[in-house]
């Protein structure tokens, strides 16, 4: 099961993504985007508790935003290939994950603030 939200950059007031997945089960949680299609540039997959991915059995690159609890970017990896690992990412809580060159993540920077919600 997963529950889906809206993304909104709070400095500038404009929504990132639109439909925002988040897993609510281990398994969707531990699987990700693993043998999923590319997703559209609305679209991405939020992961908590985490500092690190990997891309193992993806079919596509991603970009990745890490977060801090307080939501703030912390760094942002561009163009993550298929069966990588990242590195940890100090003081990130989370990451969204998006495909690669998404338009919609191209004004954000280290330090913008985060909304998900309803």
């Amino acid at each position: 099961m997963a529950d889906t939200f809206l993304c909104k950059n709070l400095k500038t007031d404009t929504v990132i993504f639109n439909s925002l997945e988040k897993p609510t089960s281990f398994i969707k949680r531990n699987n990700g985007l693993m043998f999923r299609k590319k997703l559209q540039d609305h679209e991405a997959l939020m992961i908590t508790g985490c500092n690190f991915i990997h891309t193992f059995f993806m079919k596509f690159s991603i970009d990745v935003i890490y977060l801090s609890k307080k939501m703030e970017i912390k760094t942002i990896k561009r163009d993550v290939k298929p069966y990588r690992l990242t590195l940890p990412v100090f003081g990130a809580s989370s990451v969204i994950e998006c495909t690669a060159g998404n338009k919609n993540i191209s004004v954000l920077s280290k330090g913008d603030k985060l909304y998900v919600g309803s």
